[in-house]
């Protein structure tokens, strides 16, 4: 379930005035989503260690913390301001479990990420014409090469945006928070990215 921003900011209010159980409903309601967006980014070098629910769960109590924060300045819609919280905890623990470990292997992220197969799977399964068959599985690891690939070609805020899109279901007013563009910037992006990529998937497809 997903509020409106009435809801939300009724929960917001009663939540910095204490009440524990709008702050309760604040929280869980957004659980889900950030598990998600989590899950679908956290490299399988630190799956071995962490579980998404337990990373999420440090970003719910962090966002509880700084809630009185986050109503004085609003500048974000609040998910969008809870999802940055939790990709600085994951940029954080890449940091502190892979990069720093393997720092010989590893690149530079700066504010991104390595794409993760679960994401790469999950947005080539909403763009694709259709899903792979279990007798396809042979060439499962071929197409996820070749959709890697398209991918990169599309440069690292086009490809965020598909993904933000497609893979956590954000609104475009949401991306366009999370970009700092207009929505009419976010609109035009993600209508380029989704034409350019779907048509360097469909030509992937044919030649398999």
């Amino acid at each position: 379930m997903q509020l409106n921003d009435a809801q939300t900011s009724d929960l917001l209010d009663r939540a910095v005035d204490g009440s524990a159980a709008a702050m309760h409903e604040l929280m869980q309601v957004h659980r889900t989503r950030l598990r998600q967006m989590v899950a679908m980014r956290l490299d399988r070098r630190l799956r071995i260690r962490l579980d998404p629910s337990d990373v999420v769960q440090d970003v719910l109590l962090e966002a509880a913390g700084r809630l009185a924060e986050y109503t004085e300045q609003a500048k974000l819609p609040f998910y969008v301001w809870m999802r940055q919280i939790a990709w600085d905890r994951l940029l954080e623990l890449y940091r502190q479990h892979v990069r720093v470990e393997k720092r010989s292997v590893t690149r530079e992220i700066g504010h991104a990420m390595p794409l993760t197969d679960d994401s790469v799977d999950a947005l080539v399964a909403t763009l694709r014409s259709r899903d792979l068959s279990p007798s396809e599985q042979l060439i499962r690891k071929e197409v996820q090469r070749r959709a890697r690939q398209a991918l990169a070609e599309l440069g690292e805020v086009d490809r965020e945006l598909l993904l933000m899109r497609y893979v956590e279901q954000m609104k475009l007013r949401e991306i366009a928070a999370q970009l700092s563009i207009s929505v009419t910037a976010a609109k035009s992006r993600h209508v380029r990215a989704l034409t350019k990529i779907s048509l360097i998937l469909q030509e992937e497809e044919g030649t398999l």
